[in-house]
């Protein structure tokens, strides 16, 4: 079937409205004038369009429609504007149109307004096309009525009070000539405005006062001393809140560290009043300086800082010094001459030549090694091994005269060890073997050890295995370990005899014989007939029987066979027996 389609008659649209030419859809293939390919086309210009359209058979209609464009009215209502408050507008769209239609149901050119809101209006011209257009029109606020500063008021001194003129006005003029639409007041006076706007002037005036000034004090800048433990801060009763610098909002604050604080509260008018103050702690330090040593026997000063009104030491000592021979804790307590306080200690430790050890001489397995281990060990002496070193220990593997020097300052010590080498156990389990897939084989590692462990987890001298693979063995005399390894084949030694064989020379399966593998070296193979005669025998390994004996047909039916081989690796001997049947 040939396709059908009509884009319609010709005629005509309005510039501002183009015409959608639609052929129908379902088609595989459109093709228009200008060469696209949708399945519809927006014309907006005077002109002949066509189509052509191709369906699901490939096959081809074609239709053509004239347009001819149509201007389109304009229409301008203008910009959006303002009103004064009891005026009126009159909206003229202009003359020369068939029709006139507003939102307000009028049809004439023009329409009077006298309120806000938005206003359209829509014409058509002779041929019929149309166009619309709106406007909004909004109202002036009236100086003289809505002006207004607000009643007079009072604020809070410190603060800021903002003034405002109201939004609307075309100019502004406040009493400093300024001309923003608001004004911010920090002090107490007297404020006015002159505004204006196309729809007339306004002023007017507001009276600002200041609420009396409370005063706080949290007192002037000082030091305390730190053994006090603190400060008491107050700023006084009677307000309606108090928020102090860490966010807390009791009346009274605690201060125990150095800083600046400060406190802010809210007196009876509302007002926020601020103070604050900077404290400093004052702990006297008698600076006995870091924890010391000194060698047994010798003595040592102590002294503290010097400055100070008075001076007590743990013993009793009220001088700037001390000088001892003992070890222990010793503490100062010192006073400056503002009363305040301070304790500083210092631990005094003896010291003692090293005595060092490295232990008794002692010997170690070959291939083993030894770490040389310093006792007592102290982080505090400096060492000096017989290599130059200065290890707190020593990893030696060799045979050999080994010494240490350990010294600090008050002596040093020496000691030394004498380190010697042990044989290792010798074991064998022998060289890696080849064995028969039947076989087994009996490794052992020898007699006189104390301990035994193979990886196979057995702890005996002896064991007996028959799987390929790699086995070893772990021996111990009591004191050194030694170990060996031994790799294991299996090779195949195997005989294959079939069950049936089919003499009737058609070249498939024609022959009865055995197939062997290559590591058996004896090989003889008898057939006998169910009575116990022997119809064939062989001891070639290739050899075959074609189901004859004496060049006569044997007859069909169940043969019994035995076969002996001997294995290459084993040296053992084996026989199979079967039975095979021969068919004609």
């Amino acid at each position: 079937p040939t396709p059908e389609i009509n884009l319609g008659n010709d005629t005509s649209f309005c510039t501002n409205s183009p015409d959608l030419l639609d052929p129908g859809q379902g088609y595989d293939e459109y093709l228009w004038q200008d060469s696209s390919a949708n399945s519809t086309y927006l014309a907006d210009t005077s002109g002949l369009y066509w189509v052509q359209v191709t369906n699901e058979f490939g096959c081809t209609a074609t239709d053509s429609i004239n347009l001819e464009l149509l201007p389109s009215p304009e229409v301008n209502l203008g910009n959006d504007t303002l009103i004064c408050t009891g005026t009126s507008l009159i909206l003229n769209v202009g003359s020369g149109f068939s029709s006139y239609l507003w939102n307000t149901g009028s049809s004439d050119s023009t329409i009077t307004i006298n309120s806000e809101g938005t206003y359209w209006v829509e014409v058509t011209n002779e041929f019929g096309c149309s166009a619309t257009d709106s406007i909004s029109v909004g109202l002036y606020p009236n100086s003289v009525e809505d002006l207004d500063l607000g009643n007079d008021t009072t604020f809070c001194f410190g603060q800021q009070f903002v003034i405002n003129a109201g939004s609307g006005y075309t100019s502004y003029e406040w009493q400093d000539g300024s001309n923003d639409s608001i004004f911010i007041a920090d002090t107490a006076g007297v404020y006015y405005v002159h505004v204006l706007n196309p729809c007339g002037e306004g002023w007017d005036t507001i009276q600002l006062s200041l609420y009396p000034i409370t005063e706080i004090s949290l007192g002037n800048d000082t030091s305390a001393c730190l053994s006090d433990g603190f400060v008491l801060l107050d700023p006084g009763m009677g307000f309606q809140s108090y928020l102090w610098q860490d966010g807390s909002q009791n009346q009274v604050y605690y201060a125990n560290q150095a800083g600046e604080y400060w406190v802010e509260v809210i007196d009876s008018y509302g007002c926020p009043v601020y103070d604050t103050i900077s404290l400093n702690f004052i702990d006297p330090d008698p600076a006995l300086g870091a924890d010391t040593a000194i060698c047994n026997g010798e003595e040592i000063t102590l002294s503290a800082s010097s400055g100070f009104v008075n001076y007590l030491w743990n013993d009793g000592t009220t001088s700037l010094s001390i000088t001892t021979s003992n070890e222990g804790t010793y503490w100062c307590e010192v006073m400056d001459s503002l009363g305040c306080t301070g304790t500083d200690s210092v631990l005094l430790s003896l010291m003692y030549p090293p005595d060092i050890s490295l232990g008794n001489d002692t010997s170690v397995c070959t291939g083993d090694s030894l770490t040389l281990f310093i006792t007592p060990y102290d982080s505090n002496y400096v060492y000096l091994w017989f290599d130059g070193s200065s290890d707190s220990v020593k990893i030696i593997g060799e045979e050999g005269y080994y010494w240490v020097q350990a010294s600090n300052s008050c002596g040093s010590d020496f000691d030394s060890v004498f380190v010697s080498l042990l044989p290792l156990p010798y074991v064998n389990i022998g060289n890696d073997t080849i064995i028969g897939i039947k076989d087994d084989i009996t490794l052992d590692a020898g007699s006189g050890f104390e301990s035994y462990l193979w990886n196979t987890g057995s702890e005996y001298q002896t064991i007996t295995v028959s799987d390929s693979g790699s086995y070893w063995v772990r021996v111990s005399d009591g004191v050194c370990f030694n170990s060996d390894t031994i790799n294991i084949e299996k090779v195949k030694c195997d005989l294959f005899v079939p069950i049936v064989f089919t003499p009737n020379w058609d070249n498939y399966n024609d022959y009865f014989y055995a197939v062997a593998s290559d590591d058996i070296t004896e090989f003889e193979l008898i057939v006998y007939n169910r009575w116990g005669e022997t119809m064939w025998e062989t001891t070639d390994l290739n050899g075959k029987w074609d189901g004859k004996k004496k060049n006569r047909d044997c007859d069909t039916g169940t043969y019994f066979w035995v076969a002996k081989y001997k294995c290459l690796l084993s040296n053992k001997t084996f026989t199979l027996r079967g039975s095979v049947t021969l068919l004609r």
